[in-house]
């Protein structure tokens, strides 16, 4: 025994699957949805190396103010750094020298005794300089997984 729809219920049926919308959001969901979710670890991504590299900078900043308030000293100096930020593995180079202050800077003299060139006294600075090597979440094509974060910072100290 054959069952067989009417043709006119069979059309009926087929016009309603047709024009039936239910499920499509569901379908659309299911390809955006990994591409916001994409988007999103790389945003958070983009936001930590930001962040990264902001503590660095505060990092720096911070040695040379430990340096004005305290004096030299390179161990206390790194000491300080470290203890200031998060993040595990920074490289804290502290140095001393005399210089004079230029258009781009403080240009190093190699001595304090001789006068600057615009006839203003040598002064003894420090020069903090922070490094940190920032990982990214996930590899992406064409950007190295490792960027290295770089700060100095120069305080006169007399």
């Amino acid at each position: 025994m054959h069952f067989r729809l009417p043709l006119g219920r069979l059309r009926t049926v087929s016009r309603h699957w047709v024009r039936d919308r239910s499920g499509v959001a569901a379908i659309e969901f299911a390809f955006i949805g990994p591409l916001l979710v994409l988007m999103f670890v790389c945003l958070t991504d983009l936001g930590l190396g930001i962040y990264a590299k902001m503590q660095v900078n505060n990092a720096a900043q911070y040695g040379a103010q430990y340096a004005l308030v305290n004096g030299y000293d390179a161990s206390a100096i790194t000491a300080a750094v470290k203890n200031s930020s998060d993040l595990g593995s920074l490289t804290v180079t502290p140095s001393s020298f005399c210089g004079c202050p230029g258009a781009n800077g403080v240009l190093p003299t190699l001595t304090c005794g001789i006068g600057c060139t615009d006839g203003s006294t040598p002064g003894n600075y420090v020069r903090v300089s922070v490094t940190h090597s920032y990982a990214t979440l996930i590899p992406y094509p064409g950007l190295p997984a490792n960027f290295t974060l770089n700060s100095k910072s120069t305080a006169r100290l007399k």
